[in-house]
């Protein structure tokens, strides 16, 4: 029950109100009896019987009773000094009632002479009693007791006023309750998050150290809409989306956290100014031409690549912003990162039909892991599907990074007999085939043979030793033109048609070192030829470089079909399948 002022006639009660106005409530002073006893005698209250009325231990005295000096008021809280005694007080006047301050009184209304109507109490006499005579009854005492104000004989009205006290004190408890998880959700911050993800061995060292810098986040501000997100908070869900999508779904459908939705993340990774993200000006240029011309727009292939620079921070005027942190897009803007950017993603777009190519995207990273350029690349797919168009291969180079990157795709290189090299965007059917850059395979194949030294093949030896001696064949035998040429040409490329030609004329000439050359030249002829089909790309060029049509289609199949059965054939020199070669696989693919 609140707590009420035990001063007969007084109304205060310990409300909002009352503290507003700065009425204090005091314990009365219990473990000093004479003090209590003084206290007690200046309320002038009795009790039911007559006696001096004594306060309980839960009961209390409004601040309005004691003059302002009997206050101490130099600490945080307002105190009574010691010894003071209420002295401020509102007794109702009336003639016919009897106050009682020091003695104690028995209500009756016999005769004087009947019974004693007062007993001494502390050896001191009753004070200010009133008399009424009357004729028929003889003298009359009348005192009349003052109960608290509180006090209401009627049972009805004190149990509706008992339920109001015990549903205010529900409501009380339950605005407590709210308030201290209002104050438990402030102090929360994304850091609990970690520690949470780490008990369930969901968050790896690695993701830890990437999300460090937003560990002070407040998650009660995720509660607020997406569109008044920070950018230190939509920077916290893109690299946390980008590293780890599974962690990310977690949190959004496991522990309810209100990360924004994909759709959301994509809207942040776009760009409309020109800047980091991708660029909507140019997508919105490319659906113009698509619907002008649809045979020339619609299929399209997207080529990404990775390209460093160096790190540096400058002020972009015109965007009024810091440039050089990592940024990838217009709601992961460099304000909201601490990493300043080591690298450019990069991608361009280009029609499988009509000759045209544009960048249409890039983005600001700094070590971009496999998964985050996997993620990165799906939310480019995304874009470009929602706009119709349909992205029939997707091109890199071959390194391990994006090899990583396709294998998480759905993707598999390990197994000649099973290769996949398509994959598919979740609840999307449509397929896009992965195209590593062929001039960086030729490099590759060239790097292989030259490390190993020599492989077998159904001719004979394939060795490398042939072509590093053309390089030092005596002057007699250069014919002046074509081995100049040949020179500048190994220099670039060691396994086009221009060196396979010069072995051919070196083992004609039947020198020292034309014996077993046919192997390496057959080699070098058919890798020459299957580049050239790969690369196809201008439709001037004729044979193996023209590009693939209805008419060539079947020819260059076989051409492809025969090329696959060869290479499968080549081994090491320990008998060694080439394609089931470890060095193969780790140091080249």
């Amino acid at each position: 029950m609140p707590v009420s002022c035990a001063a007969s006639g007084c109304k205060s009660r310990y409300t909002l109100e009352a503290r507003e106005k700065g009425i204090t409530f005091h314990r009365f002073p219990r473990s000093n009896p004479a003090l209590l006893d003084k206290w007690c005698r200046a309320m002038k209250r009795a009790t039911s019987t007559g006696e001096l009325w004594m306060p309980s231990r839960y009961q209390r005295l409004c601040s309005l009773h004691f003059q302002q000096s009997c206050f101490d008021t130099t600490g945080q809280t307002k105190r009574l000094r010691d010894d003071v005694i209420p002295s401020i007080f509102n007794f109702p006047e009336d003639t016919q009632r009897t106050e009682v301050s020091e003695n104690k009184v028995l209500e009756t209304s016999t005769q004087p002479s009947d019974i004693p109507l007062i007993t001494k109490m502390q050896n001191e006499e009753l004070e200010n009693v009133s008399v009424s005579c009357n004729a028929d009854a003889g003298v009359h005492f009348q005192v009349q007791l003052q109960d608290h104000p509180y006090y209401i004989p009627d049972i009805d009205t004190l149990k509706k006023k008992l339920q109001a006290s015990e549903d205010s004190r529900a409501q009380k408890e339950k605005e407590l309750r709210n308030a201290k998880d209002r104050e438990k959700r402030l102090r929360q911050t994304c850091h609990s998050i970690y520690c949470e993800l780490i008990k369930r061995n969901l968050l790896s060292s690695e993701l830890l150290d990437i999300l460090q810098p937003y560990e002070d986040i407040p998650l009660e501000r995720f509660k607020k809409p997406e569109s008044e997100y920070s950018a230190q908070q939509r920077m916290f869900s893109l690299t946390l989306q980008l590293n780890d999508p599974l962690v990310y779904k977690y949190l959004r459908k496991e522990t309810k956290l209100p990360l924004p939705g994909p759709r959301r993340l994509r809207q942040w990774l776009k760009s409309d100014r020109g800047g980091p993200g991708i660029n909507t000006l140019a997508l919105k240029a490319l659906i113009q031409k698509k619907q002008a011309h649809p045979q020339l727009y619609t299929k399209v292939s997207l080529a990404l690549g990775t390209f460093s620079i160096q790190q540096s921070v400058a002020y972009d005027s015109c965007r009024n912003e810091l440039v050089g942190f990592v940024n990838l897009g217009k709601g992961g803007s460099g304000s909201g990162s601490q990493d300043v950017a080591n690298e450019v993603l990069m991608f361009m777009l280009g029609g499988t039909v009509g000759h045209w190519n544009v960048p249409i995207a890039y983005f600001y990273v700094k070590s971009l892991t496999p998964q985050a350029q996997k993620q990165l690349l799906a939310h480019v797919l995304h874009e470009l599907c929602e706009k119709r168009f349909e992205v029939v291969a997707v091109s890199m180079d071959r390194h391990p990074h994006n090899e990583e990157m396709c294998t998480m795709l759905g993707c598999t290189f390990t197994d000649p007999w099973s290769l996949q090299t398509h994959f598919s965007l979740p609840n999307r059917d449509y397929r896009h085939y992965v195209v590593f850059d062929v001039g960086n395979e030729l490099h590759i194949v060239q790097n292989l043979i030259e490390e190993l030294g020599s492989i077998q093949s159904p001719e004979g030896a394939i060795s490398w030793q042939y072509i590093t001696d053309l390089m030092n064949l005596p002057r007699m035998f250069r014919l002046v033109r074509n081995l100049e040429i040949v020179k500048m040409t190994l220099l670039c490329n060691k396994l086009s048609d221009t060196v396979a030609n010069a072995l051919q004329f070196v083992q004609e000439l039947n020198h020292e070192h034309g014996h077993d050359l046919q192997a390496i030249i057959n080699f070098i002829q058919i890798i020459g030829r299957l580049f050239d089909i790969c690369n196809s790309s201008s439709v001037r060029l004729q044979g193996d470089k023209s590009p693939i049509n209805q008419n060539n289609l079947e020819e260059k199949l076989q051409v492809l079909q025969e090329t696959r059965e060869y290479l499968l054939t080549l081994t090491t020199c320990d008998n060694e399948f080439l394609f089931q070669s470890s060095r193969f696989f780790w140091d080249y693919r």
